[in-house]
């Protein structure tokens, strides 16, 4: 499954469940501020941690 994107998880025709590849967030989370325009790493959280929670 290593080489697998996000998805179904199939074997001998049998769904087993969703599966996407758990990798830790990289880089820092720098101090939010909601002032100004929007943009995709403003405002990050959980940097550094598992991207799948159980």
């Amino acid at each position: 499954m290593n080489t697998m994107g996000k998805g179904q998880v199939w074997i001998n025709g049998q769904s087993i469940g969703r599966y996407w590849p758990g990798y830790k967030a990289s880089g820092t989370c720098p101090a939010c501020n909601y002032a100004g325009w929007f943009t995709e790493k403003k405002c990050l959280s959980k940097c550094g941690e598992a991207s799948q929670r159980w």
